[in-house]
């Protein structure tokens, strides 16, 4: 399994930027909207730019700790692990914390990315 295969550096990397890619989708998909209005009015130290800034430096942030994968692991396992790790995770947060719709449809569709990560993660 890829995971065993994988160091606690790229293990904890790959982890990384999945938390810190969502967690900077999260923040700037709840406060971009006030945030922009805030900066046009003049408010720069207010709570929803703040928190637009913690989500932009975190979604960078997550971009360095690719690279760090990319360095180590295959391109054609990593990109497919990371990107519907990304979804899944991005999707459930975005109705858990953003109260944005779930259907049947789309949670079928996060099972068949889960185990198609499966697939990619396990396979050779």
């Amino acid at each position: 399994m890829l995971v065993q295969r994988l160091s606690g550096a790229v293990l904890g990397a790959f982890t990384g930027y999945v938390v810190l890619g969502v967690l900077g989708l999260v923040l700037l998909r709840a406060n971009l909207a006030t945030a922009s209005t805030l900066v046009r009015a003049g408010e720069l130290a207010r709570g929803a730019v703040l928190l637009a800034l913690l989500g932009a430096f975190s979604y960078g942030a997550s971009f360095v700790l690719w690279l760090v994968v990319l360095a180590r692991v295959p391109l054609s396992v990593a990109y497919p692990i990371a990107v519907g790790v990304t979804i899944a995770f991005s999707t459930l947060f975005a109705w858990l914390l953003l109260r944005e719709p779930m259907s049947l449809r789309l949670i079928l569709g996060l099972v068949l990315i889960v185990a198609g990560v499966t697939l990619v993660s396990t396979g050779k």
